[in-house]
């Protein structure tokens, strides 16, 4: 919910009383339904940036219900189908840019409500109410996306409220069943984001930016009965919440932000020749991008950070070659910083896999050669750093296998000399090539006995080698 607070209070009967309260940062809404006895319960609406329009229809009976709608920049559209003496039934929706009602009472002395706030989607609501004395209201709000709700209410004293915010999955369900109790629920959504606040409070330069909840903030309250009242509130996209004060300085930039699957990184270069800072928070898939450059001859900074894929960070900062490469994933939750500062060459490239793949580090600091390569696991978080420093040749090959690690025991085989070069281990050739020994037939210095060689296969016909 990106711009809307809707608020839904449902009283169907009796001392029971559920209300619903979404605060938005850029808009409230508040929706009251009142369906028994002689009250007419009115509520408006407060936007913050948008008009107030309240609509009054009165059709009937003792009851009237009233309800405004506050859309930012969009339609509003309302229908209210009243098909009995003593029932008023109102819905109200505050839709960021379309609103649907759709309200049909066709029984019983309630009057069943839903209102729905959705940013950037449809909406569409349907309420049955069949008949008896039960309400059953459903309310969802959902970002980018479409709301059904089908509201079925079949008899009895019972009310059952059911209401879902999402922005891409957000979902509450608040069920009062009877007595005394009162259920409220508040929701705090942001579709893209919820609340920015930037306190720049001293120095030359500070810049702050939080972001609280990237693709939402749940906040739910339940009071269930007698004197108690048990509340719940999560801020989150996850559970992470980011509060950065920068007081002072000559140069300070801050930047934090709270992604879609619980990614935030935070860059803070704050001097020297070279400076690069990037951050990134997609949400669903949008990337930002913001680049400080606070000094210097050169920076280069660029950051994607992708709600389903892997976002790289590059930064070079001095020496005369300097090649980095980090891939982070957004699923796996893997940050890399590289940071190459000196030195004639240095290059580092550092792969990792979303879901399982393979991320190869290199790196060459010195000597004539060095190779050296390494497999990292992403599931199983295998690690391995090799350092190649000096000597004319240098090659080191690990592998490692995700359920297992083999050894290969390096053989040498010569022919076509009298003095044959030690090996690991006795070997023979046979039809499918060169065969160890086992380490039984080494003990007892035995050799086997060579299978029929084939008659295609000129290794196969070699006599069994031995020291």
């Amino acid at each position: 919910m990106d711009q809307e607070i809707s608020r839904h209070t449902d009283v169907t009967g009796g001392d029971k009383a559920d209300m619903e309260s979404e605060v938005s940062d850029e808009a409230i809404s508040r929706h009251t339904d009142v369906t028994g006895g002689d009250k007419a319960d009115m509520e408006s609406e407060v936007s913050d940036e948008a008009d107030i329009s309240r609509h009054t229809d009165v059709t009937g009976g003792d009851k009237a219900d009233m309800e405004s709608e506050v859309s930012d920049e969009a339609e509003i559209s309302r229908h209210t189908n009243v098909t009995r003496e003593d029932k008023a039934d109102m819905e109200s929706e505050v839709s960021d840019e379309e609103i649907s009602r759709h309200t049909d009472v066709t029984g019983g002395d309630k009057a069943d409500m839903e209102s729905e706030v959705s940013d950037e989607a449809e909406i569409s609501r349907h309420t049955d109410v069949t008949g008896g004395d039960k309400a059953d209201m459903e309310s969802e709000v959902s970002d980018e996306a479409e709301i059904s709700r089908h509201t079925d209410v079949t008899g009895g004293d019972k009310a059952d409220m059911e209401s879902e915010v999402s922005d891409e999955a957000i979902s509450r369900h608040t069920d009062v069943t009877g007595g005394d109790k009162a259920d409220m629920e508040s929701e705090v959504s942001d579709e893209a984001e919820i609340s920015r606040h930037t306190n720049v409070t001293g120095g030359d330069k500070a810049d702050m930016e939080s972001e609280v909840s990237d693709e939402e903030i749940s906040r739910h309250t339940d009071v269930t009965g007698g004197d108690k009242a048990d509340m719940e509130s999560e801020v989150s996209d996850e559970a992470i919440s980011r509060h950065i004060d920068v007081t002072g300085g000559d140069k300070a930039d801050m930047e934090s932000e709270v992604s879609d699957e619980a990614i935030s990184r935070h860059i803070d270069v704050t001097g020297g020749d070279k400076a690069d800072m990037e951050s990134e928070v997609s949400d669903e898939a949008e990337i930002s991008r913001h680049t400080d450059v606070t000094g210097g001859d050169k920076a280069d900074m660029e950051s994607e950070v992708s709600d389903e894929a892997i976002s790289r960070h590059t930064d070079v900062t001095g020496g005369d070659k300097a090649d980095m490469e980090s891939e982070v994933s957004d699923e796996a939750e893997i940050s890399r910083h590289t940071d190459v500062t000196g030195g004639d060459k240095a290059d580092m490239e550092s792969e990792v896999s979303d879901e399982a793949g393979i991320s190869r580090h290199t790196d060459v600091i010195g000597g004539d050669k060095a190779d050296m390569e390494s497999e990292f696991s992403d599931e199983e978080e295998i690690s391995r750093h090799t350092d190649v420093t000096g000597g004319d040749k240098a090659d080191m090959e690990s592998e490692v296998s995700d359920e297992e690690v083999s050894t290969k025991k390096e053989r040498h085989y010569r022919l076509g000399e009298d003095n044959l070069e030690d090996t690991l281990e006795y070997e023979f050739p046979t039809a499918a090539g060169l065969m160890p020994l086992t380490e039984r037939e080494k003990d007892e210095d035995m050799i086997p006995i060579t299978p029929q060689p084939s008659a295609l296969d000129p290794v196969a016909i070699l006599e069994p080698v031995m020291r």
